[in-house]
């Protein structure tokens, strides 16, 4: 999956069905993170990764991505520690 952050600040998912793969995309890294606020998708987290929020991605994966395929990739983020305490939104790279 592939968040991407236009230079509007426009929000879209990209290649939803890919549930072994998650950055997001942004001509203006420094700006991205503000888009996914305003979104609803995320927040920044630092310099190199925001945090995605989970029901942001399945709900725009939906109809798309395998649901177990969608839980798996989740859960292999939190066991690694890719994850808020609730498991509510997972760290992806920024691209």
């Amino acid at each position: 999956m592939i968040v991407r952050v236009a230079s509007d600040g426009t929000v879209s998912l990209h290649d939803a069905a890919d549930c072994k793969r998650l950055h997001v995309e942004s001509t203006d890294a420094a700006r991205a993170g503000a888009a996914l606020e305003a979104a609803g998708a995320g927040r920044p987290l630092d310099a190199e990764h925001v945090l995605l929020d989970v029901d942001w991605l399945a709900h725009h994966s939906a109809g798309v991505a395998d649901p177990d395929a969608f839980a798996a990739m989740v859960a292999y983020a939190v066991s690694k520690g890719w994850s808020t305490i609730d498991g509510k939104a997972v760290r992806a790279h920024l691209a």
